[in-house]
């Protein structure tokens, strides 16, 4: 029974916040396993299992919130489902708010800064330590949209997430936010502030370029390309993408085993010209954009899914909209560079926690929001659970964790992220939220309960 599942992970990992005598601000639930009732009853004791079983350790509150969503399955070492539940104490001092924005709500990309706010629920935070966490219904059609609006009402602060999914084909995606309330279409968030938690994003794209830069001449219906440039190399050539990919391998400009994982799982860096344009004027005050060299110019790429080829045209279909005169690169990805990645960043992240320890920060607890076409697609069937795994080995703090199709962060920038920058939708990757606090004020404690404990 998955509602036993879910009780049972509750149950554990309050026992952790028994001997501290706080009590429980956030719940946050991911619900991977399939339901046996109707959908409606489901989120319904969903809330009812929260509260009895927080109420029965005195851990629930008033003011105690549930914010999660339900989720594709989650592979762990016995390949079965799995249900993550995460509980949180934030101390005195931390603003929390959720808040739920449908198709009724018609909002503008045109609104007012204070719109946001009064929709959000919390002004912006002038020390840098808001935080807007957010999980939307995958159908929702507005979430480029609402990111920028979010990034124009509350500018350098982070904001990440991901998108819910089906527990089964006869449930649909379900969202819950507040105390036991459901939505099963547009978008929640939880924002949060605090002087004593700070939280550090992480983003792993697990992928590598191959062959020429392009620059995108022609875009059908958004994201679809059609035609592109080769960038700094002799001719320039000209033509649709798949034409380009084909003479590559022909010509030996990209390596047999390249060839190989570029059948297997290929994805396409797309160019972000904001970060791109900042870097270059950073060079020096008295070179324009112009007088950079083209070969000269930083490319800082998002990683999209490629989501349909067009055998006719030799065009391809990329998961997210595409500007001319985008510069774009081939991607593949292969279990060794995805954990050679993995390593980098939790390398910096090691040396981020010996810097914030001098400021009486430590390491509470972490979440995992993981691409579903990660794990055995990239690691292999022997080691799916490699994105977790490798995280649990290095750092020994509660690990809780969402598999979805979409997930949501900032610009990866050499792996640790900093609080500004722009938020962007993301495939394909794997974002780790790690939340550091003092010791006597924040607690977080997880548990992913195996089907096979039930």
């Amino acid at each position: 029974m998955p509602l036993d599942a879910l009780q049972e992970a509750l149950a554990r990992a309050a026992n952790t916040f028994s001997a501290t005598q706080r009590t429980v601000s956030v719940v946050f639930v991911f619900l991977n396993s399939s339901f046996e009732s109707t959908p409606a009853s489901d989120m319904r004791r969903v809330g009812q299992t929260v509260k009895k079983t927080l109420a029965m350790r005195r851990l629930l509150t008033s003011n105690t919130k549930i914010f999660g969503c339900s989720s594709a399955h989650y592979v762990g070492p016995d390949k079965e489902p799995s249900v993550s539940v995460a509980l949180a104490h934030f101390p005195g001092g931390t603003t929390l708010s959720t808040f739920h924005i449908d198709e009724n709500n018609n909002f503008s990309i045109d609104w007012k800064q204070k719109q946001w706010h009064d929709i959000v629920g919390i002004p912006p935070d002038t020390e840098g330590q808001l935080q807007i966490f957010l999980l939307h219904h995958p159908e929702y059609e507005h979430m480029g949209e609402l990111i920028a609006g979010l990034d124009f009402a509350y500018p350098g602060v982070r904001k990440f997430g991901a998108s819910a999914g089906k527990t089964n084909a006869l449930h649909d995606e379900c969202l819950f936010h507040g105390d036991d309330r459901s939505r099963r279409e547009g978008v929640i968030g939880l924002a949060f502030s605090s002087p004593d938690v700070q939280i550090d994003v992480m983003v792993a794209q697990g992928a590598r370029g191959v062959g020429p830069v392009l620059e995108v001449l022609e875009v059908k219906d958004g994201n679809e390309i059609t035609r592109v440039k080769e960038v700094n190399t002799p001719g320039a050539t000209i033509a649709p993408p798949m034409v380009l990919l084909d003479m590559w391998a022909k010509t030996d400009n990209i390596s047999y085993d390249e060839r190989l994982q570029a059948r297997k799982y290929l994805l396409l860096g797309v160019e972000v010209p904001k970060v791109a344009d900042l870097a270059i004027s950073s060079l020096s005050p008295d070179r324009t954009k112009e007088e950079v060299p083209e070969s000269q110019k930083p490319i800082d790429m998002v990683i999209r899914k490629v989501v349909g080829f067009n055998e006719a045209t030799k065009s391809i279909g990329v998961d997210g909209d595409v500007r001319l005169g985008s510069r774009v690169q081939f991607q593949i990805r292969d279990d060794e560079a995805a954990r050679a990645e993995l390593y980098s960043l939790f390398n910096k992240m090691s040396l981020e926690g010996s810097s914030k320890a001098m400021e009486g920060l430590s390491l509470m607890g972490a979440l995992l929001l993981v691409d579903v076409e990660r794990g055995a697609n990239l690691f292999g069937d022997a080691t799916p659970d490699a994105d977790r795994a490798l995280f649990a080995d290095r750092f020994p703090v509660p690990l809780a964790v969402l598999t979805s199709d979409r997930q949501i962060g900032p610009l990866p920038a050499g792996g640790l992220l900093g609080a500004a920058g722009n938020t962007f939708s993301l495939s394909a990757s794997a974002l780790y939220i790690t939340f550091f606090g003092r010791v006597s004020e924040a607690k977080i404690a997880t548990r992913d309960e195996d089907s096979s404990n039930r």
